[in-house]
């Protein structure tokens, strides 16, 4: 299967998204502000990768394996 750049460029930015929000989650709490928009973000950019991640991935495993 060819790799389409495009879903591997978004799958980069989500990964991005998720270390910026852990790492924001952190200074949160040590300069006491509230991160409002990266609790409401959270809730969909993993499942977003995961998503794109499995959509891509092979079906038959075995034939993989066998190689």
């Amino acid at each position: 299967m060819k790799r389409i750049v495009y879903f591997d460029n978004i799958k980069g930015i989500l990964i991005l998204f998720i270390i910026l929000a852990h790492v924001l989650s952190l200074c949160s709490k040590y300069y006491n502000y509230n991160d409002d928009f990266f609790k409401f973000a959270s809730l969909f950019m993993l499942q977003c990768f995961f998503f794109i991640s499995a959509y891509f991935s092979s079906k038959n495993k075995e034939k993989n394996v066998k190689e």
